[in-house]
Formats: C-alpha cells, structure tokens, sequence
C-alpha cells in the first residue's frame, strides 16, 4: 500500500486534516462579501476577491458576485476574473479600502486591479467596474491605475473604470489612469475590447514601453473635459508600444494646458494604426508625434470621424504615414496639419488624401520646412484657406507648443 494512499485512509478514518498545500486547488470560485453563494456550480467561495485569486488554480476562473469590493487585487498567475449576474444584480465593483490606495509588490503606482510578470498563460478581466472614488491619494506625483497589466498578456473585456483622479488635488493632480498596459521587459500582449473608461485626468487607454502589443477596439473612452490647465489623453501609444486602434469612441479630452489634450495619441510608436474610430471635443483629434529616439512614422490613419476639434483635427509632426478617408468635422484651426518643430519633429513624405474636411481655419495646415508630401485628392468645404502653408492658422486658437511634453511615467 502506498503511503499516499495509507495517508488518505487515516485521514477518512480518524478525521486526520490533510496539509494544506496536499489538497488541490479548486479551478472554478467565486466571492460574495457576505460568504454566501450566488453561482450553484461556483465552487468555494471566498469573501473578498484577493484571497480568490489566491486560492485558485493556475487558469482557473474566478467569478465575482454583484456588490463591492474594496480592495486592490494583485494576480500573479493566469486566470479569468469575472464578474456575474444574480437576479436582477449584474455590478460587480472594486473600490478602494477605507485607507485609500497603497503600493503593492511589483510596483512604484496604485493599482487596483495589478496583473504582473505572468508568462505562462493569460489573464483574463470581465465584467467588472473599476471605480477610484475616494482613493486619498493627496500626492500629485503617484501614479495610479484603475487596470494595469505589467509585463503580463491577455484581455479587458467589458470593463468599466471610473474616477481616476486623485481626491485632494482634484482635477489639477493628473496622475490616474483607466486602464494601462507595460511591457518594459517581457511580453504584455494584451486586447482591450467593449470597455468603458471615463473620469480619468491622465489617460483613458494607455500601451507604453516595446514589449507591449496592444490591440485597442469598440471601448468608450470619456475624458474629463476642460479641467483647470491639465491635458489629458484617451488613448496613448507610448514608446515602442505595437497594435491597432479601431473602432473606439474617444471623447471630451479637451483640456488646453501646455500643448493640449489629445484624443488619441501615438508618441515614438513606429508603424501605428488608427482606423475607424469616432473622436470629438478633444483639443486635438489623433496626434503623431516622435519621443527621443523613437519615431511615430509609418503610420495609418484611415476612415476616422473627428468632430469639434479645438485645435486640429489631426496633427502629424512625422514622417511616412498615411492619412487618408477621414472625416474631419469643425475643427477651430485646421483639419490636417502637417507639423515641424525646431529640434523636435518634422512632418515629411506623408500622403493626404480622400479625406473629407469641412469647417476649418485651414483645410490643410503644412509648415514651410516640411518637404515631400503629398496633399491631394481632398475635399474641403467652408475652410477659411484650403491649404495654407504656414505654421498657424490666423485664428483666434491658442496653440501652445505643438510638441507634447514627455512625462515620466513610472512602472
């Protein structure tokens, strides 16, 4: 007879209890705060989501009853967390603890859904809402998070994230996040997808660093408007970072500080795609710019709608991308500039054409010392001057610098 099954015996017999670490892990649990079951087949349940994750089996599932949660969850592990219905209850939220956000492992931010340095299978975020109201952070300078894969793959779907900004600074702090995805030193390929994020006063969506490879499509991504002198960004391709943006509805990222809020911008990222999304009331629409060392060209712009830009419509200072079959609706300076910045950035060997732009200072906006582009087929309807070659539009829109300050963003 085997000692494992001698064991098993005594056990059974004289009510031995086994080792914890003997007993295997259950692949389906769920939470409920007040301990009771809300799936039949759910498997064990567990209070609070943290020790869920911490119980389950690697790819195991972890279903999150309606109610909240309050608390921040660190996965170290492959997995799905989802929320669930019960009855009529469908909301299953995580807010902060009473004492506010804290550091976790893995981290310098406050994260309060933190995914990290997972290889061996994805992650997987369902159904579940992310809300930051009363986090306490009175420091300006921490960073926080409402979703945050580092250095881990897998999936956002039909996430909501909400109020993301700091409590005592208010609306002037930007240093909260929707939901960000880093790969700094190992792969975070990651699809964001039929997600919400909104309340933000950093960033809606954000892919930074080479290793991640993010695909953002069909999320709703809500800034928080024109708030003090703070720029926001909805949706930010950040240093390296790969993977199509489509179909998103960025709005309300209209914020005028140093070079404006942007609705989506592509910054040092090589090679972007930006197709079909729906922007409006951003100070700039979709911006391309480089990042010390890393270029934003070769990109695509195509078939997106841009609506009531404060600036303009789409700004490129880069070089090789092509902006063609866009919509570009009321914006107050122009609809495509074609940008060079001292120093900086220069806009070269571009291609604009078949867009539709009405309503402009400028239909098309090209700096004197950008060569090589190409500007026509286009058709542009009430436009103070259709293609002006200049650097401004002589209009009454305060342009800042054009070039978006770089912000260190701590992992």
């Amino acid at each position: 007879m085997s000692i494992t099954l001698r064991i098993l015996i005594a056990s059974v017999v004289f009510g031995l209890t086994l080792p914890i670490s003997s007993v295997a892990a259950s692949s389906v649990v769920q939470v409920n705060a007040n301990g009771k079951s809300c799936q039949p087949s759910g498997g064990p349940v567990y209070t609070t989501i943290q020790e869920a994750v911490t119980a389950v089996a690697s790819g195991g599932t972890v279903l999150v009853c309606p109610g909240s949660y309050a608390e921040q969850v660190a996965i170290s592990q492959p997995l799905t967390l989802r929320g669930v219905r019960s009855g009529d209850m469908g909301a299953a939220v995580v807010i902060p603890p009473a004492t506010g956000l804290k550091g976790v492992q893995g981290t310098s931010t406050l994260p309060q859904i933190f995914a990290y340095s997972i290889t061996t299978g994805p992650v997987t975020i369902e159904n579940l809402t992310v809300d930051a109201s009363n986090n306490l952070i009175t420091d300006c300078t921490t960073l926080f998070e409402g979703v945050y894969f580092r250095d881990a793959f897998g999936t956002v779907n039909h996430v909501a994230t909400r109020n993301q900004i700091a409590t005592s600074g208010g609306s002037d702090c930007n240093n909260g996040f929707g939901i960000r995805v880093l790969g700094d030193t190992s792969n975070a390929t990651v699809v964001v997808e039929n997600s919400s994020t909104r309340s933000y006063d950093l960033v809606g969506i954000i892919a930074q660093d080479a290793f991640a490879n993010v695909t953002i499509r069909n999320n709703s991504v809500t800034g928080p408007g024109a708030i003090s002198n703070v720029a926001t960004i909805g949706v930010w391709m950040l240093d390296g970072a790969t993977g199509p943006v489509s179909g998103n509805s960025v709005v309300d990222n209209s914020g005028l500080s140093a070079a404006g809020s942007d609705g989506i911008l592509v910054q040092g990222s090589h090679g972007a795609e930006i197709s079909g999304n729906t922007l409006g009331n951003n100070a700039y629409g979709i911006k391309f710019i480089p990042d010390p060392n890393l270029d934003a060209d070769n990109g695509t712009v195509t078939r997106n709608i841009v609506l009531g830009s404060g600036i303009d419509g789409i700004y490129v200072c880069s070089s090789n991308n092509a902006v063609q079959g866009n919509s570009i609706d009321a914006s107050t300076a122009s609809g495509v500039n074609l940008a060079s910045v001292s120093n900086t950035c220069s806009a070269n060997n571009n291609t604009v054409s078949n867009n539709d732009v009405n309503e402009a200072c400028a239909g098309i906006l090209i700096d004197p010392s950008a060569t090589g582009n190409v500007t026509s087929p286009n058709r542009i309807f009430n436009a103070t001057t259709l293609q002006l070659n200049g650097i401004n539009c002589p209009s009454s829109v305060k342009y800042g610098s054009h070039a978006q300050k770089r912000r260190i963003l701590d992992p």
